[in-house]
């Protein structure tokens, strides 16, 4: 009987943080993100399947079950997830930083956001990002470059280059005078199946006193401002207290 409970258990464990993480595709993201965005991607869908496996054990009272194991199983489970996380994304980082498995990147607009853009992935090449040129429509020389990567020309030229150079990644880093040209061009990347980056120049006076992070609001990408410092390892550990007392409640 409890082989044949602590197996039905285990079936509803694992097809709702299968689910769950096919629900969390960041989860499995691991290029130009810290191990702890890593880490607090994969917490999420883990914290589903665990508070609901634990309300499972613990709120019905005819299974009679050894629920400290449940407990030290779930622990067991999630350094094993987290463990196998970090290992993976140790390799990958190191295969890139050997110039595998790069994606070349197009860098629109060539002010302080986009040197400091530039700055951040020659300085962390385990990413695994190349850039391979500037595209800036006020920029006329054509012999203006920036730690040896060249302007290319207008953005008239992005899709031109997109095919020619088999680019990955277009980056806008673009201010408020630069929006008409940043529809057009974006419109050109999702024509041609590139992913577009638009890095704003708009905020920069109030992100020194709030933190910026991106954030769908009802499917709909949007740009979240905050005051308030927000950790990162409290704020899952909140959700995941949070699901367990739902769990809980049900």
């Amino acid at each position: 009987l409890h082989v044949g409970i602590a197996s039905s258990l285990l079936w509803v464990h694992l097809s709702v943080l299968a689910l769950a993480l096919n629900a969390s595709p960041q989860a499995y993201q691991f290029r130009f993100r810290s191990f702890g965005a890593m880490a607090a991607a994969l917490l999420k869908p883990w914290g589903i399947a665990a508070g609901a496996t634990v309300a499972i054990a613990f709120v019905r009272p005819d299974w009679i079950i050894d629920r400290r194991s449940v407990l030290v199983f779930l622990m067991g489970e999630l350094a094993g997830l987290l463990l196998s996380h970090t290992l993976t994304a140790l390799a990958l980082r190191w295969w890139r930083k050997r110039g595998k498995s790069y994606r070349n990147a197009l860098i629109v607009g060539t002010g302080p956001r986009a040197k400091q853009f530039v700055d951040l992935v020659l300085a962390h090449p385990e990413h695994g990002m190349h850039p391979i040129g500037f595209l800036d429509d006020a920029v006329q020389d054509c012999l203006w470059s920036y730690r040896d990567i060249p302007v290319r020309g207008s953005s008239a030229r992005l899709p031109e280059l997109v095919k020619s150079e088999q680019v990955d990644y277009v980056v806008f880093s673009m201010n408020p005078r630069t929006m008409p040209q940043l529809a057009r061009s974006v419109r050109a990347c999702t024509r041609m199946g590139v992913t577009a980056i638009v890095l704003t120049d708009w905020f920069d006076h109030l992100t020194l006193r709030a933190r910026a992070r991106a954030q769908e609001i009802f499917g709909l990408p949007g740009l979240i401002l905050e005051t308030a410092p927000r950790s990162v390892s409290s704020t899952v550990v909140k959700e995941i207290f949070d699901r367990s007392i739902a769990a809980l409640a049900i």
